[in-house]
């Protein structure tokens, strides 16, 4: 899980807190999916493990592959599908308009994923309040002291 953030120590630990938390929710959800420990999916987060498409279908993570045909290796950071792969997906388009996209949460994840809603929730409200209270003078305010700006 990777995610940004700006401001004061307190800030920069409220996201912190919040990118572990939905780190851990994450880990859950894929030691679910590989049938590992949660140990072992974190020790393979924490390492950035990459897995092409059939290595992620021998990991679990993945159902099936959907191109089994080699990629074309192109000189740029953008996504280049094969000509196959472009008509494949223009013909699921054409074939299901009205397509939907089935995703199964047991109530241990979508708590989960509650509680890390809510959290965030807390540390916006907390963010706000800190930065609207009554005792913190305004940004770029001027104060005066002695005929000094």
């Amino acid at each position: 899980m990777q995610s940004g953030a700006q401001g004061d120590y307190r800030d920069l630990g409220n996201e912190a807190g919040a990118s572990k938390n939905l780190s851990e929710g994450f880990a859950e959800m894929y030691a679910q999916k590989m049938n590992k420990s949660i140990d072992e999916v974190k020790e393979l987060m924490d390492a950035t493990t990459w897995y092409n498409a059939k290595q992620a279908k021998e990991a679990g993570l993945v159902d099936e592959i959907m191109f089994e045909s080699t990629p074309m290796m192109v000189a740029s950071d953008d996504l280049l599908l094969s000509d196959e792969a472009v008509s494949k997906i223009n013909a699921l388009m054409q074939n299901d308009k009205e397509s939907t996209m089935n995703i199964e949460i047991n109530p241990e994840q979508m708590e989960s994923i509650k509680n890390l809603i809510d959290e965030k929730i807390a540390a916006v409200k907390a963010e706000f309040e800190a930065n609207n209270s009554a005792d913190k003078p305004l940004k770029n305010q001027l104060f005066k002291f002695g005929g000094i700006k």
